[in-house]
């Protein structure tokens, strides 16, 4: 019994062949086979495109001028607030540039560089309830962004 319906080519043809009212499974590009490598070569090639067209999105590149910065990719922050810093909430970073209390150098090789100052942070919430996120700042000290 089950080997007439195994049959799919049989099948296919007492399908299309009848004109009963009753319908017949027709195939649909759903559940026509195909190989499991054509389906990954399709979408290999188009994640590929895909990521190659974020990546020019996400990230500067550079033109080879050197070889250092032939292949140099540095990413983008758009969502980072180009303004300066509020005021009220940094502190005066003071260098000692490697010497020490009596202004004798006792660290080769420090100083200069450019003036920085701390940004304050409010690790302890003392005041419950929600907050609203009015920006988004770049910090020098840490290598996360701060959120005002």
């Amino acid at each position: 019994m089950f080997s007439s319906i195994r049959g799919s080519a049989a099948l296919l043809r007492a399908c299309l062949s009848s004109s009963s009212t009753r319908p017949c499974l027709r195939p649909t590009p759903a559940t026509i086979r195909s190989y499991a490598t054509e389906f990954q070569e399709r979408k290999k090639g188009s994640d590929i495109r895909e990521a190659l067209s974020r990546s020019t999105e996400l990230f500067k590149t550079y033109k080879p001028v050197s070889p250092g910065i032939r292949h140099l990719k540095r990413p983008l922050h758009p969502h980072l607030y180009e303004g300066r810093p509020v005021r009220a909430l940094t502190i005066a970073k003071r260098k000692k540039g490697g010497r020490n209390a009596h202004g004798r150098i006792t660290v080769r090789h420090r100083g200069g560089g450019h003036r920085q100052r701390i940004r304050t942070l409010d690790f302890v919430r003392e005041e419950p309830g929600v907050f609203d996120v009015i920006r988004i700042e770049y910090d020098p000290g840490r290598s996360a962004h701060i959120a005002l």
